[in-house]
């Protein structure tokens, strides 16, 4: 509604520290996926992803929310894909064959897993 007012605010590397201050949106790049934001008191164009782009019609609980959210995510994938790299540094020689009767409960066991999560 007012192209030349700020309209969210951003963190900002300024005096070695972040802080949040007030940004115009001028666009937006479909290729990276992020917001092209100008910074008002500096004229500084910069991109910016969704997480780093706190709209003052929003509410700040939510926003709060949403990025704790992506970081608990995010540490669950790190520690997953840790997980997995160190489970195929293991040679196959050195695995042994699982019975019949143990794979069984393993699929059983994942497809109860599958259920909860959807």
């Amino acid at each position: 509604m007012r192209p030349d007012q700020p309209h969210a605010i951003s963190p900002c590397f300024a005096d070695n520290e972040y802080s949040w201050k007030p940004v115009r949106v001028v666009g937006y790049d479909y290729q990276t996926n992020k917001y092209k934001v100008e910074v008002c008191n500096t004229r500084q164009i910069k991109y910016v992803t969704r997480l780093s782009l706190l709209f003052y019609a929003e509410d700040p609980g939510q926003f709060r929310e949403r990025v704790n959210l992506c970081k608990t995510r995010l540490k669950n994938c790190s520690a997953e894909n840790a997980f997995t790299k160190e489970v195929d540094k293991v040679k196959h020689e050195a695995v042994s064959t699982l019975s019949k009767e143990r794979r069984e409960s393993f699929m059983r066991k994942c497809i109860q897993e599958s259920d909860r999560f959807e």
